[in-house]
């Protein structure tokens, strides 16, 4: 039992990781959009609708 908890929480820190890196990286795009455009990240956050 303590092994398939000890798997599940594995399996699901892996997943938030996961979700982390793709998050990160879009969020790089969008920095590197935004500096060509001179705009304000914020605003690019704000339209996005970041959750």
């Amino acid at each position: 039992m303590r092994i398939a908890e000890a798997d599940h929480k594995v399996e699901s820190l892996t997943k938030i990781f996961d979700v982390y890196r793709r998050r990160r990286w879009l969020l790089q795009r969008v920095i590197k959009l935004d500096r060509n455009r001179g705009s304000s990240r914020r605003t690019i956050d704000a339209n996005r609708g970041w959750k």
